[in-house]
């Protein structure tokens, strides 16, 4: 019978720099969104959109570090924050067991 079961990949670098990147911009959301809902000119709104652009850089340079053996940064600019979840909810459930932070 074949083995079904996918094989863990490791992971050159911890995947904790990116689960922190995303646990920052998740904590700065209001404040962000509240850039947004009190926008009144248009200079109001390229500081709202500065601000998310910047938290999803934090985001995505995180990622290029943990991907850095696979990835450029360049490409790295370009994966939007919920593919960035969707790799740190698969490293945490399949990092090495040595690899996992506590209460992780």
């Amino acid at each position: 019978m074949p083995n079904t079961k996918r094989p863990i990949v490791p992971m050159a670098y911890s995947a904790q720099p990116l689960l922190d990147a995303i646990a920052e911009y998740d904590r700065t959301a209001a404040e962000r969104n509240a850039k947004w809902d009190n926008a009144s000119c248009t200079l109001d709104i390229f500081a709202a959109e500065d601000a998310d652009r910047g938290a999803l850089i934090k985001v995505q340079d995180a990622f290029y570090e943990v991907t850095k053996d696979r990835n450029r940064r360049e490409d790295c600019r370009r994966i939007d924050i919920d593919a960035m979840r969707r790799l740190a909810e698969w490293a945490v459930k399949n990092q090495e067991p040595e690899l996992v932070a506590p209460g992780a």
